[in-house]
């Protein structure tokens, strides 16, 4: 189940999970699934490492740097995506609300044992 931070990432916001993900999706939509390949392994090593975590915007466009993905094609896609599909703030506030009644809900069958 996500939570609301990965500290195996160094990531404390979730919102930075969340705008990966649609960096992905626009990348996967826009390029295609060779390019899109090609950026989650370079992506995985450069900034996914759990070795050393560097799960940030900067990691991901470096990575869109050295693979030749139009930055701005990406941009313009999650810009779009953001828009079109509501939003990420009203989204990501049910998401808390379903994270603390999931919390709720766990604590409440631990108690019941």
């Amino acid at each position: 189940m996500c939570t609301t931070a990965n500290h195996q990432l160094n990531v404390n916001n979730p919102r930075t999970i969340l705008m990966e993900n649609i960096r992905q999706s626009c990348i996967f939509q826009e390029f295609g699934k060779d390019t899109y390949w090609q950026y989650m392994l370079m992506f995985g090593e450069e900034c996914a490492d759990l070795n050393n975590p560097d799960f940030t915007e900067e990691c991901s466009n470096k990575i869109l740097n050295n693979t030749l993905i139009a930055y701005e094609t990406v941009q313009k896609c999650m810009k779009y995506m953001v828009e079109k599909y509501g939003k990420i703030e009203e989204d990501f506030e049910i998401f808390q609300k379903n994270v603390e009644w999931e919390r709720g809900r766990s604590r409440q069958k631990s108690d019941s044992l």
